[in-house]
């Protein structure tokens, strides 16, 4: 299997900032097309979350 990075370009970064990231969710807020729209990436990009998942 190619690494992500030769997959989409992007390299994988570990978040090394103490920080959450700042999304809907970790700020209170949980917009519906904020949802909507991760919920969309994640089910295009399941088989990515797993085998990142099961490193």
């Amino acid at each position: 299997m190619s690494t992500p990075t030769q997959k989409y370009g992007i390299p994988l970064v570990k978040c090394s900032s103490k920080q959450p990231p700042k999304t809907g969710v970790s700020s209170g807020g949980t917009d519906a097309r904020t949802m909507a729209s991760a919920k969309k990436v994640i089910a295009e990009h399941r088989d990515v979350i797993r085998a990142l998942a099961k490193r």
